[in-house]
C-alpha cells in the first residue's frame, strides 16, 4: 500500500509539472542592455530604455518575442551580424526614441510590422543593406523627428505608406539608391524643419511634388542633390513627353516600340496560333496589338469553319467514321454501303418556279439479309452538292395509307413491293416513292424516287453531286442507308449538266 502511494506521489507531482504554464505579463522596470545573445520574458519595459548595442556575433533578437511596448529609447546599432528584427513583432509602440543604426547585415525591418506609432524621434542610418522600409507599414506616426539617412541599398520607402504625420523634423539624404519616395502618399504635416538631398538617383521632380501637397511648419532647407532620372523612362507603363506610347515594357512587336514609338503598319504582333488563328498585325496609328481574332466557327466546337468537317454540327472529335470526308455529326449515312448503279436527275432548273423534276433509283446491296418496313420506318433521300450543302431533303413519313388524306404507303400483300403516294407536298415537292424487296434476294432493295412540282434546283449548283437514301430514318441512319457518289471523271461515275443549263444528270 505504501508503495502504491508513493507512485501516485510521483505521477502527481509529474503531472504538475508537465501542465501548461498561463502566460502571465511581465513588467520589467529600468535600463535593459544587452550585449550578448537576447533572451527575455519582458512584455512591456517601463520607466527605462532597451538598448541592444555592439553585439559582432548576434544574429537575432529572438528572445524579445513578447515585448509589447517600451517606454523609454529603444536602441539598435553596431550590431555586425544582425540580419533581421523579427524578435520585435508583437511590439506596437515606443514611447521614446527608436534608434536603427550601423547594422551592416540588416536588410529588413518586417519584424517592426505591428508598431504603430513612436512618440520621440525615428532614426534609421547608415544600415548598408537594408532595401526597404516594409516592416514599418503600420507607423502612423512619428512624435519627434523622422531620418533616413546614408543607407546605401534602400531603393524605396513605399513601407511608410500609413504615415501621416511627422512632429519634428523630416531628413532624407545620402541613400544612393533610393529612386522615389512614393511612399510618403499619405504624408501630410511636418512639424520642424524639412531636408531631402543628395539622394543621387532620386528624381527632384519627385520631392517637388511632395511639397506641393505637405504642411511644413519650420523651413524647407536642403532640397537639392537628388539627381535621379525624370520624367522619361520608356518602359514604366506612364505616356510622358517625348513619348508616343509607353506599355510598360521595352520589348519591340507589340506595336509600342522598345523606344516607346508606335510601330510601323504591318509588323505581326499576335502570331497565329493555329490553323483557325487570324494572325494578328500592328494598324501603324494604334500601340496596341488589335484583339486576337480567329476564324469563324459556326458550331462553337473548337474548329473554324474552313476546316470543320460538319461546320453547322457541333462535333469537337471530328469523327468521320466511313471516311467520306463528312463527319459523324452532319453526315446522313456513317455506316451503310455504297449504292449500285445510281441515277440522279433533276430538270427544269431554268423555268419558272414550282416545275422542277426529280428522278433516283439505285440498287442497294447489303452485306446481309435486311427486313424493310417503310410504313413503320419512313424513308429519307437526301441530295447534296460538292460544299456539303442541302439541295435537297425529301423525309417520307411512316403510315398506312390513308383513303382520307389520300396519303402513304401502300404495301402488296406479298411484301414485296411497297409504294408511297400522296397528294400534298413534301420538302418542296409531290414525290411517289418504290421500294421493291425479294425474298429470294434478301439483302437487295431497289429503290425508285420520282418528284415533280418542285423548286430546288439552282444552275449554279457545284458539282458532283451526292444522294444518300434510309430505309430506316429513325435510326440516325446508320445502318440500312447507302450514299450514290458521282465524283467522276468517266468511266468513274459523274455529273453532266445540260447545256442549255437547265438540268443535271449523275450516273
Amino acid at each position: 500500500m505504501r508503495t502504491k502511494l508513493v507512485l501516485a506521489s510521483i505521477v502527481a507531482a509529474v503531472l504538475a509539472l508537465l501542465a501548461p504554464l498561463e502566460a502571465e505579463a511581465v513588467e520589467c522596470v529600468g535600463d535593459r542592455t544587452y550585449e550578448t545573445a537576447v533572451a527575455d520574458g519582458c512584455t512591456s519595459i517601463t520607466g527605462g530604455n532597451l538598448s541592444i548595442a555592439n553585439n559582432d556575433a548576434l544574429t537575432n533578437i529572438d528572445g524579445l518575442s513578447a515585448l509589447t511596448s517600451v517606454g523609454g529609447y529603444l536602441y539598435i546599432y553596431n550590431n555586425d551580424a544582425l540580419t533581421n528584427l523579427d524578435g520585435l513583432s508583437a511590439l506596437t509602440s515606443v514611447g521614446g526614441y527608436l534608434y536603427i543604426n550601423n547594422n551592416n547585415a540588416l536588410t529588413n525591418l518586417d519584424g517592426l510590422s505591428a508598431l504603430t506609432y513612436v512618440s520621440g524621434y525615428l532614426r534609421i542610418n547608415d544600415n548598408v543593406a537594408l532595401t526597404d522600409l516594409d516592416g514599418l507599414s503600420a507607423l502612423t506616426s512619428v512624435g519627434g523627428y523622422l531620418v533616413i539617412n546614408n543607407n546605401a541599398a534602400l531603393t524605396n520607402i513605399d513601407g511608410l505608406s500609413a504615415l501621416t504625420s511627422v512632429g519634428g523634423y523630416l531628413l532624407i539624404g545620402n541613400n544612393n539608391a533610393l529612386t522615389n519616395i512614393d511612399g510618403l502618399s499619405a504624408l501630410t504635416s511636418v512639424g520642424g524643419d524639412l531636408n531631402i538631398y543628395d539622394n543621387i538617383n532620386l528624381c527632384q521632380q519627385s520631392v517637388d511634388d511632395l511639397l506641393s501637397r505637405i504642411t511644413v511648419s519650420g523651413s524647407v532647407e536642403n532640397v537639392s542633390g537628388n539627381n535621379g532620372l525624370c520624367g522619361l523612362v520608356c518602359g514604366d507603363g506612364n505616356v510622358e513627353a517625348g513619348e508616343a506610347c509607353d506599355d510598360g515594357n521595352t520589348l519591340d512587336g507589340d506595336c509600342c516600340s522598345s523606344t516607346c514609338e508606335i510601330e510601323t503598319e504591318g509588323i505581326v504582333c499576335g502570331p497565329a496560333t493555329d490553323i483557325c488563328d487570324i494572325e494578328e498585325v500592328c494598324d501603324g496609328t494604334s500601340p496596341t496589338c488589335p484583339a486576337d481574332e480567329r476564324l469563324p466557327d459556326t458550331d462553337t466546337d473548337g474548329t473554324c469553319d474552313a476546316y470543320d468537317i460538319c461546320p453547322d454540327d457541333s462535333d469537337p472529335s471530328q469523327a468521320d467514321t466511313d471516311e467520306d470526308g463528312l463527319g459523324d455529326a452532319c453526315d446522313p449515312c456513317t455506316g451503310g454501303i455504297l449504292a449500285f448503279k445510281p441515277l440522279l436527275k433533276a430538270t427544269n432548273f431554268a423555268t419558272a418556279a414550282g416545275d422542277d423534276k426529280l428522278k433516283y433509283k439505285a440498287k442497294l446491296i447489303f452485306d446481309d439479309a435486311v427486313s424493310i418496313s417503310p410504313q413503320t420506318q419512313g424513308f429519307r433521300l437526301i441530295v447534296q452538292d460538292a460544299n456539303a450543302d442541302v439541295l435537297i431533303d425529301l423525309d417520307i413519313p411512316a403510315g398506312l395509307y390513308d383513303p382520307i388524306d389520300r396519303s402513304g404507303w401502300i404495301p402488296t400483300p406479298n411484301g414485296k413491293k411497297f409504294q408511297y403516294v400522296t397528294k400534298t407536298p413534301v420538302d418542296g415537292m409531290l414525290p411517289k416513292v418504290i421500294l421493291k424487296w425479294n425474298p429470294k434476294k434478301p439483302d437487295e432493295v431497289r429503290v425508285i424516287v420520282n418528284g415533280k412540282f418542285g423548286d430546288f434546283a439552282d444552275p449554279s449548283v457545284t458539282l458532283p453531286l451526292k444522294a444518300t437514301v434510309s430505309l430506316d430514318p429513325t435510326d440516325a441512319m446508320t445502318s440500312l442507308c447507302a450514299e450514290a457518289e458521282f465524283p467522276g471523271p468517266k468511266p468513274l461515275p459523274y455529273c453532266r449538266m445540260s447545256g442549255n443549263g437547265v438540268a443535271v444528270t449523275c450516273k
